[in-house]
């Protein structure tokens, strides 16, 4: 046996070792044992520890190879740098790419060699208090169209720029975005008036974009612009334009959305839901057809989503479970018109079932509520025609009331009530009376209303077989033939058939489109100081609360076009009340925001909108806000186009091209009444003293001739027609300096403070 071995026989241990506990092996039969340390088993945790560190260093690894390829991806496609640096390191942004800091005289002459024009450098922080705006400006880019008369300068593009460093040659801006606009189409401009089944040219071509202007917006993030511009055929204006939104997180300028408004009512923001941001709200109302699109805002919670503006659509119920059924059906009469009666059942599911009330579902409840509010104050209104009463009470659905409205009808009620339900084209009468039947096929009233529809539209035959429907046909008939027969006229071919007016025997001021004003002309003036208990807000309006950076202008309207003339305003001056406000916010119609323009012609135009109303007397005055214009004086104008006198050629009466011996002859009659000799035909009129005068043509009366507008300084201006026969004429201290067109007729327009307006005289056959 070796020495180690016998040295170990008979050794016993205890214990453990230093290391761990130990255990003997035997070696040998002869009895020796060995002591044996084993090392211990690693703990599991130590373990993952591992794998998770190796996992994580080689992710990290991925991604920076990744980042790295995508970065020189990027350089290669686009080597320009991110706008935030471009902001805050424009020098260096400019060494990296494209864009370089430049001073405004710089930009300036690349704008122009471009073949634009500048115009005003914004500082957005003085139209937004958003603190991120510090320090950005925006400048807007303008072309000129040719050939033009009017509104000639339009808008192409927004630059958006950050401020840099002052140099001695002057402060630098860095270029951070650039929005090319893109101009409305006139399809989506008349949208509107194609669903009221308004005639429209052809929807072809596109409109310009003329203003810009900031929201009234305090509470939401970045800067809203709407830019806007003027369409109008006769005495059908329509106002549209864009929704811009800049974004000073994402350094970025976006348009949102496209908007249009028969009303000339740009969008406003309202908060319908009552929680988190206010709702865009756009008023596409025709007439007394109600019509508002609104849109939530959408995105924009964190500094990498953009804004955006959701359409909310009465299309998609938004409530599930036992109410379902009946919330459809609220819908479905919405969707037809019946706004009262739908709001009523959506306010009682609400009220049955708050749990389930969400806030798409209180957004759908606000937009009913809000078609509601303007039928039931047009139902409610004081109107001066009855078939304008009849017509806004059939509108709100109040088939009753609109039937007792029947019982003993006015002369001109009666000779109208035919023709203005064969003017239901677009069926909008017919809908809701079919969507209350298919509710509620009781509603004998509406049943009714739908029989006389039937005879204005096709013949009493066919409304009788429609009544034979019913389960009580046989007295819903009984009662239809004693109120038809006061009504129609039987013909002498068939006795059973109403026979309708044509338009020549209809009475103009009781047909719809004649009740309410589609122009309006008066005079406007800013206010230095204001008492606003004196003015009593519409209910429709955002009350009397000054936006930012614009300013309070009062508006006295003088004239109104009721087809086919233009007339003085004569609108009730009662107390005011709820009520009266109510009804003339809805006789407004175009006049709720107005154009402001300068008696001269010359200078930019802009919009105000209509806030409130006072009573001074039998005057009635009303309350706008708009941005700053200047010194005026200021034609306030919603409808009708404003032609200056001196955008219209003419030709000077000293031309020795011009055939004088012609132009003598219709000259005469005005020549003795500036007494420039000639008192007779048979007279020969000097030249001489018409050296200096200018003759214009232009058709002012809407019969298809243009008339003479002759020019004579230290005379005045008159207008003659083809003839001789004076029409107008003015004093050298009340100039002529313009018309109003509108419908087939014209309002001049005189200098002066206020400026004078006259208006043609169909019976008359002058300018009074």
């Amino acid at each position: 046996m070796p020495q180690s071995l016998k040295f170990l026989k008979g050794l016993r241990w205890s214990g453990a070792g230093p290391k761990g506990p130990s255990r003997p092996q035997r070696l040998a039969p002869g009895g020796v044992s060995l002591w044996v340390q084993t090392r211990p088993q690693e703990a599991w945790w130590w373990a993952l520890v591992r794998f998770l560190l190796v996992s994580m260093g080689l992710t990290a690894a991925i991604s920076a190879v990744s980042s790295l390829l995508w970065l020189s991806l990027v350089l290669l496609l686009r080597p320009q740098p991110p706008s935030w640096l471009g902001r805050y390191l424009p020098q260096t942004a400019a060494s990296w790419g494209e864009i370089e800091p430049q001073i405004q005289t710089q930009i300036h002459q690349d704008i122009e060699a471009q073949g634009y024009q500048v115009g005003d450098w914004i500082d957005l922080t003085t139209w937004s208090p958003d603190p991120y705006l510090q320090g950005l400006w925006l400048l807007p880019v303008w072309t000129v169209r040719s050939p033009c008369q009017r509104d000639c300068e339009v808008l192409v593009e927004l630059r958006l720029y950050g401020q840099y460093r002052q140099t001695p040659e002057g402060r630098e801006f860095q270029q951070l975005d650039r929005l090319v606009l893109q101009s409305p189409t006139l399809a989506t401009v008349l949208a509107p008036l194609v669903q009221a089944d308004v005639e429209v040219p052809p929807t072809q071509g596109e409109l310009p974009l003329l203003d810009l202007q900031p929201f009234d917006q305090p509470d939401l993030p970045g800067l809203w612009l709407t830019l806007t511009g003027r369409w109008q055929q006769g005495g059908q204006p329509v106002l549209y334009g864009q929704v811009v939104h800049i974004d000073p997180r994402l350094l970025g300028a976006r348009s949102l959305l496209t908007w249009s408004s028969p009303h000339r009512q740009r969008p406003l923001w309202i908060n319908l839901d009552h929680s988190g941001p206010p709702e865009l709200v756009v008023d596409q109302s025709v007439g007394l057809e109600p019509g508002f699109r609104v849109y939530a805002l959408a995105g924009g919670g964190t500094a990498l989503i953009s804004q955006r503006l959701v359409g909310i659509s009465l299309l998609e119920s938004s409530l599930e479970g036992a109410e379902g059924q009946n919330y459809d059906t609220a819908l479905y009469l919405a969707q037809n018109g019946l706004w009262s009666l739908a709001q009523e059942r959506l306010e009682a599911i609400k009220k049955r079932r708050p749990e389930q009330w969400s806030i798409e579902t209180e957004r759908q409840l606000q937009l009913v509520a809000l078609h509601a509010r303007v039928t039931q104050a047009q139902a409610t209104g004081n109107w001066s025609q009855p078939s304008q009463k009849l017509l806004a009470l059939l509108i709100d659905g109040r088939w009753e009331q609109a039937l007792q409205e029947l019982q003993e009808p006015s002369e001109s009620l009666r000779t109208s009530i035919l023709p203005l339900l064969a003017g239901d084209k677009s069926g909008r009468l017919w809908r809701r009376v079919t969507a209350a039947l298919r509710v509620d096929h009781r509603r004998d009233a509406a049943r009714l209303w739908g029989a006389l529809l039937l005879l204005a539209k096709e013949d009493k035959a066919t409304a009788e077989q429609w009544l034979a429907q019913a389960a009580n046909g046989k007295p819903l008939k009984d009662r239809f033939s004693a109120i038809a027969a006061r009504f129609a006229t039987p013909t002498s071919d068939d006795p059973g058939r109403a026979s309708l007016a044509t338009p020549s025997q209809r009475d103009p001021a009781n047909t719809p489109t004649a009740l309410v004003p589609t122009a309006w002309a008066g005079t406007a003036q800013e206010l230095s100081a204001l008492t606003l208990d004196q003015w009593h807000p519409f209910p429709e309006t955002a009350g009397t609360n000054l936006p930012i950076g614009q300013r309070w202008y009062q508006i006295q309207l003088q004239h109104q076009l009721l087809a086919p003339q233009w007339q003085p305003v004569a609108i009730p001056t009662t107390a005011p009340s709820p009520t009266t406000l109510g009804a003339l916010w809805q006789r407004l119609g175009p006049a709720q925001s107005l154009e402001l323009l300068p008696v001269t012609g010359n200078g930019s135009s802009t919009i105000v909108t209509v806030q409130a109303a006072q009573w001074q007397g039998n005057q009635l005055l009303l309350l706008a806000t708009g941005p700053p214009v200047g010194n005026g004086p200021w034609l306030a104008l919603a409808g009708g186009q404003f032609q200056p006198l001196t955008a219209v050629s003419g030709q000077s009466l000293g031309d020795s091209t011009l055939d004088w011996a012609t132009t003598s002859s219709w000259l005469i009659p005005l020549a003795a009444t500036w007494q420039l000799a000639a008192n007779s035909p048979d007279e020969k009129l000097d030249r001489a003293p018409w050296g200096n005068g200018v003759v214009r043509q232009a058709d002012l009366t809407g019969d298809g001739t243009p008339e003479r507008i002759v020019t004579l300084p230290g005379q005045g201006t008159a207008i003659l027609t083809a003839e001789g026969q004076i029409l107008y004429q003015g004093s050298p201290d009340r100039p002529l300096t313009g018309w109003i067109s509108g419908g087939s007729s014209v309002l001049l327009v005189e200098s002066g403070s206020p400026p004078g307006f006259r208006a043609w005289s169909i019976p008359q056959q002058r300018f009074e």
